[in-house]
């Protein structure tokens, strides 16, 4: 930068040069004259006392005391002088150039004097105390803007003394004002860079540190991963956890399950019974059912090959067929049109989706007549032969089966292990079922219905009791028991249940009904133990239907203890009660005769013609609450169509008369004509520990006409 000091002192000698060489001139001019030459006086004659130079009329320059004022003059007497040679002690500012006499003013440069007045030299060691442009060494206070500086800071060269605002670093002034350079502490208020933005003690990538984002004080190396899908700790990519896969809007380490399926995520949507945890609860949950649904949604359907199929007619649960911990499902095709032979077919549980019949697991036919499965309460025990595994029975016509478990393959009923024979003209084996252990050995038995036998008259119906273990081979003629309705033209049982101990005494016992009886029909209840043969009227009770013709006693199932009094209970079927069905529930224990409208609970029908009570179900828990629930079968509600069919679960406990349009759970057949729910059954095919409903709709057309179908919807909490 131009220092404009020195330029100054440059132009002040340059003006005393020019003045200096302007006196010589004029001296030279003056001392040679333009006139005659002459000796000694060169000037007119006037005023004059001596004989040497003299150049004015009236003074005198001899040396001796001289006051003129008209130059030249080289006296040392204190008057006044403008000469331009040495020795002048006047005090008048003229020019001068001695080097000697003090309290001087001139401009001339070169001057030594070391009193303290205003001083422009060039030379160094300069004592002023003012402020033009200085360039000494002295450590003194000093304001000038040029370096190097001798002021009081250190490193410094701003223009103030004392605190520094300037941009230049370093700075090391005091004053805690804003400031951006690298050294502490300055007051700079220039903006500049920062390379700890965010004060996280990292510093940025652009300063050459390791902070990838110097915005946030939570970003920085070694920090936490925080499940915002950013690379919190700069190790260039965010946590393996951080990814959303599936698009949902959740990330793993937020508690999405599943990063695969989008509809698996906190707060997702349950899938009743699907098994998959839709909401990430820890859990498989499964909803409670509530409301209405079409049996198109139950969670599985199995439906009939061909048309006339009528798979369905019949459903249950077998129990554990494969020994894989779940119990089984049943159901019961009448086979083609063209073949009428009838067979069980096994899905073992649990099942999902829509399956044909025909991709069942295992399979059990009759090569010699018709045969088909019956019913069974989840209560009802079905190891015959007590060897872990359980059994399957199928009602044949004119003989009953009993097949061995496990059972895992595809066979005729010519190869079961036991036959109970009957009379085929009797059309002897509906209903078959398990009994219970009527005798306390330790052995299931198995009682077989006859409704065409005349052992109390023409058609009056008989049942046989076989106790367990079965034999290869029995002629029922021989049974253990034989029981005989009262009168001819009962023609039952219509249907049998086993496996309750309704009186408490540690025996099971036997229930039987005729909805022909008497025109009212009754209900048969037989306490174990039992042997020989047993006329139906002297039974330990005998229940009485309502009012004529309402098909008293079309089904029947045993509860289990309902109320928890320690006896259990039975729910009745009288699908023409108040003709639109009922089904009765009645506590234990029974004695007596009594009619069903004393009954504990009585669920009546929706409308008129609905059937309901055609099929009931119960004995277990749907919803997890500790109370046993009830599913009831109207195969005629018209809901969905005329003769769709419907079925409804109520939720126990129970009591007093309840409308089945106020069940809890209503599903409607599919179609019209689908005659859904006609067969009804609950256990827990998936080992949830809930109980599941089951479902036949024989006439369904999925398959092809009548081909039928199989509905399961499972259970859940509360």
């Amino acid at each position: 930068m131009d220092d404009p000091a020195a330029g100054g002192r440059v132009r002040l000698l340059s003006l005393a040069v020019f003045r200096l060489a302007l006196a010589s001139v004029t001296w030279l001019f003056l001392s040679s004259g333009c006139g005659t030459s002459g000796g000694g006086d060169d000037e007119t004659q006037t005023a004059d006392d001596d004989g040497s130079q003299d150049d004015d009329a009236s003074a005198d320059d001899d040396g001796v005391g001289d006051d003129d004022s008209i130059p030249p003059d080289d006296d040392t007497t204190p008057d006044p002088d403008d000469d331009q040679t040495g020795s002048d002690d006047d005090a008048t500012p003229d020019g001068d150039d001695d080097t000697t006499l003090p309290a001087d003013d001139d401009a001339t440069p070169a001057d030594d004097d070391t009193s303290p007045p205003l001083d422009d030299d060039a030379t160094v060691a300069d004592d002023d105390s003012t402020s033009p442009p200085d360039d000494d060494t002295a450590i003194l206070p000093d304001d000038d803007s040029t370096a190097p500086d001798d002021d009081s800071t250190v490193s410094d060269d701003d223009t103030t003394h004392a605190p520094d605002d300037d941009s230049a670093v370093p700075d090391d002034d005091s004053s805690p004002d804003p400031d951006d350079d690298t050294v502490v502490p300055d007051d700079d208020t220039t903006p500049g860079p920062v390379t700890d933005a965010d004060g996280d003690g990292y510093d940025a990538l652009g300063f050459g540190g390791d902070d990838c984002d110097d915005t946030d004080p939570a970003v920085h190396p070694g920090a936490p991963e925080s499940c915002d899908g950013l690379d919190t700790d700069c190790d260039g990519e965010p946590g393996p956890d951080e990814v959303d896969a599936d698009g949902d809007g959740y990330r793993l380490c937020a508690g999405d399950c599943d990063d695969i399926n989008p509809a698996v995520h906190p707060g997702g949507v349950e899938v009743c019974s699907d098994g998959v945890d839709n909401d990430c609860s820890g859990s498989v949950d499964v909803c409670r059912l509530e409301g209405v649904m079409s049996a198109g949604e139950a969670d599985a359907i199995i439906v009939g090959d061909a048309w006339g199929e009528t798979a369905g007619s019949l459903v249950t649960g077998v129990g554990d067929l494969n020994a894989d911990g779940l119990t089984d499902l049943g159901v019961h095709g009448a086979g083609a049109a063209w073949e009428r032979d009838g067979a069980a077919y096994i899905f073992y549980g649990p099942a999902f989706g829509t399956m044909e019949l025909g991709s069942a697991d295992a399979v059990r036919y009759s090569d010699t007549s018709f045969a088909y499965l019956q019913p069974l309460s989840p209560l009802q025990d079905k190891d015959l032969d007590g060897d872990g595994y359980d059994d399957l029975l199928l009602t044949g016509t004119g003989s009953s089966f009993w097949f061995r478990g496990p059972i895992t393959d595809v066979a005729a009923t010519s190869t079961a292990d036991s036959e109970l024979v009957g009379d085929w003209y009797d059309e002897t084996g509906w209903p078959t079922t398990y009994a219970g252990d009527l005798n306390g050995d330790g052995f299931l038995d198995v009682i077989v219905g006859d409704q065409h036998s005349n052992r109390g008259g023409e058609w009056s119906g008989a049942a046989y009791v076989v106790l367990g273990p079965l034999p290869e081979t029995i002629d029922l003629d021989h049974a253990d028991v034989i029981l005989v309705f009262e009168d001819a033209f009962d023609a039952g049982p219509d249907a049998v249940a086993g496996g309750g101990d309704f009186n408490s005494d540690g025996y099971d016992d036997l229930v039987l009904s005729s909805q022909r009886n008497n025109g009212m029909g009754a209900i048969y209840v037989v306490y174990g133990p039992v042997t020989g043969t047993v006329d139906l009227e002297d039974a330990d009770a005998r229940l009485v239907g309502e009012a004529p013709s309402f098909g008293t006693g079309e089904s029947l199932c045993t509860a289990g203890d309902v109320d928890g009094d320690g006896y259990h209970d039975l729910l009745v079927g009288a699908h023409g009660a108040d003709d639109r069905g009922a089904a009765y529930l009645v506590r234990g224990p029974m004695f007596g005769s009594n009619s069903l409208g004393a009954a504990e609970a009585k669920l009546s029908g929706e409308a008129t013609y609905d059937g309901a009570g055609m099929s009931v179900a119960g004995g277990c828990d749907v919803d997890g609450d500790g109370y046993v629930d009830f599913w009831v079968g109207a195969p005629y509600q018209g809901s969905g169509g005329p003769n769709a069919g419907a079925a409804y679960l109520v939720y126990g406990p129970v009591s007093g008369t309840l409308n089945l349009a106020h069940a809890d759970l209503k599903v409607t057949g599919e179609d019209a004509g689908d005659v859904f729910a006609r067969s009804v059954s609950m256990a827990d095919l998936n080992g949830d520990g809930y109980c599941d409903l089951i479902s036949g709709a024989a006439h369904n057309g999925r398959g092809g006409s009548s081909a039928g179908a199989a509905y399961v919807i499972y259970g859940g909490p509360l």
